[in-house]
């Protein structure tokens, strides 16, 4: 990919990203869930300064928080009806409500907890349900992480119904009348729900003696919906209690969810490295009467793209009958097979199921094959109660029709760019130390073991998302302010994001994300649908900046190694 410097200035003229910074990636619409923020520093900056961040935003992840539709309508809902000095968040269905009550007053909020006759539970008619819990309004901040980490609040299309039909709005009196939750009254529930099962059957590893049923599919309005609504059933059934073991560093809020809900929580974050360690805990537990409810992990995990040992999990839920629970968002499931493995799978429906960042959800699917299965299908049946608004199902599936070609596209891009980048790690020359992807490096046998089988419509890759590790904070912020790119969370879409995701979402604890071999210099990408000798081009011109960043580094560190002076690190880290 070498070229004369002609031929750089060229590449980097052509692939500039005009997407205004705030802005959604294009193409723009009400319903987007990605922001683009240029330059490392300005996304350090507002990510460290949340109130200024969210007033540049223009567009964002809707589990941030209220935003724009959803926002409005909670106005609407508030002007008419919830005195001045009180705030609120709405959701689909009284249970998320009484929950989010419940989560305001927990012990668990420490000096943020509020009192019970400050916190109401009221319901409004627009012909759809929704539920609002009532608060002082100067304890919003204080209300806020149910909506990001249950991940239940309303999406921006139940607003936009809403909104058209504000005419309409009336409180409830009767809380009780059984309408509790959303409609399922859509054919487009039991399409997404078959496409998700036919995609978990089609070209498994080996023959298994029941399928994936649509039946074994439960579809929420996020990914982390789902991780929370399982905690909850599972702690809820009075037939699973235990410890939560998370096992491998994981997405940035799901900890959030043990750390709440669950009666005990252990955090194993050094992937594989910890196995002996989990072994032993699990051994413990067991001699000492403690019981395990559910061991969780991600395949593989993010941003560090560990690939963990599945066989030895599998083996270690058996021997001590722990459900073994593992989130496969990243490799996604038309690529690996891990159906037979674990006990139950999630998935963020959000990234490259659904393929063009304008709609949220998740889903929890049942292995028909596991001996927890007819105990789980009870907990969840009993336990489920839909909030996925109708819209939004009927945005996924239509999003999703085109699953498995998007899906080979993302995944030649992928390992495109990691391969060209990983050719740079050897050279003592390279501003590249380290590529975190699933085909490289001795976790690959472990991701392997899982990849289905070829068909002559697909092909299976291993996933749309890498990590880069550069050798030092200068060299990192010359690659990311010169990846011509878009430049915000986000991954599975149609275009191409990347951020510094440990140094933007983990800066407050640092020292135990080094201990999980992580480091503050990586920028995680996301391939995106464009064409793969463009993207090639565009972090060639990367590396040659931060190539020449490094240069520059080296020379003027010889020159205050000289003077008998230390330079300061003016970028933080």
């Amino acid at each position: 990919m070498a070229g004369t410097d002609t031929n750089r200035d060229s590449k980097e003229a052509s692939n500039l990203i005009t997407t205004p910074s705030g802005d959604a990636i294009p193409p723009f619409t009400p319903h987007s869930v990605t922001f683009h923020i240029h330059s490392w520093a300005t996304l350090i900056y507002l990510v460290e300064n949340p109130e200024k961040g969210m007033a540049a935003l223009r567009s964002t992840y809707p589990r941030f928080g209220p935003w724009a539709l959803v926002k409005e309508l909670t106005g609407a809902v508030a002007s008419d009806y919830i005195e001045k000095d009180q705030g609120c968040l709405l959701f689909g269905s009284k249970d998320s409500a009484l929950a989010c009550r419940d989560f305001v007053m927990s012990e668990k909020r420490g000096d943020k907890k509020m009192q019970s006759e400050e916190v109401h539970v009221k319901a409004f008619d627009f012909r759809i349900r929704l539920w609002a819990v009532v608060f002082p309004a100067k304890k919003t901040e204080a209300a806020i992480p149910f909506w990001q980490d249950a991940g239940t609040g309303i999406s921006s299309r139940i607003a936009k119904e809403c909104l058209d039909r504000c005419h309409l709005l009336k409180p409830v009196d009767d809380l009780t009348d059984g309408k509790d939750r959303l409609s399922t009254d859509s054919s487009a529930f039991e399409i997404v729900k078959s496409r998700i099962a036919e995609n978990l059957n089609r070209s498994p590893i080996s023959a298994r003696p029941r399928s994936v049923a649509s039946t074994d599919v439960f579809l929420y309005p996020t990914g982390m919906a789902a991780i929370y609504q399982l905690q909850r059933y599972l702690n809820n059934s009075g037939v699973r209690p235990g410890t939560t073991i998370l096992f491998g560093f994981v997405f940035h809020s799901t900890p959030h969810v043990y750390k709440q809900w669950s009666s005990a929580f252990k955090w194993f974050g050094r992937g594989n490295e910890d196995l002996d360690n989990l072994e032993a805990f699990c051994a413990s537990e067991q001699k000492a009467g403690r019981p395990i409810q559910a061991l969780w992990t991600e395949y593989p995990s993010n941003p560090n793209l560990r690939v963990h040992d599945l066989t030895r999990l599998k083996a270690l839920a058996d021997e001590h009958g722990i459900l073994l629970i593992i989130d496969e968002t990243i490799s996604s499931f038309c690529n690996v097979d891990l159906v037979d493995v674990a006990d139950v799978l999630i998935t963020s429906l959000t990234k490259s199921f659904s393929g063009y960042a304008d709609v949220m959800g998740g889903s929890i699917v049942l292995n028909p094959n596991s001996k927890h299965h007819d105990s789980l299908s009870e907990i969840c049946r009993k336990g489920f109660i839909n909030e996925y608004f109708t819209g939004d199902v009927e945005a996924l599936e239509q999003n999703s029709r085109d699953y498995l070609e998007r899906s080979r596209r993302l995944n030649a891009n992928a390992y495109a760019i990691a391969t060209y980048l990983d050719s740079f790690v050897k050279d003592p020359n390279s501003p590249i130390s380290k590529i975190a992807y699933p085909s490289i490096g001795p976790d690959a046998q472990h991701y392997k073991a899982f990849m289905r089988p070829s068909t002559p419509d697909f092909t299976p890759g291993y996933g749309c998302l890498l990590s880069i590790e550069l050798e030092s904070i200068d060299t990192a912020i010359a690659f990311y302010d010169n990846l011509h790119v878009h430049q915000g969370p986000h991954l599975g879409a149609h275009r191409t994001p990347a951020m510094p995701y440990v140094r933007a979402l983990h800066y407050k604890e640092m020292d135990w994300v080094k201990e999980c071999g992580m480091s503050d210099r990586m920028v995680r990408v996301s391939a995106g649908l464009e064409g793969t000798e463009n993207l090639l081009g565009v972090f060639e011109v990367a590396v040659e900046k931060a190539r020449e960043a490094k240069a520059a580094g080296e020379k003027g560190d010889q020159a205050v190694e000289e003077a008998g002076h230390v330079r300061p690190n003016l970028v933080s880290g």
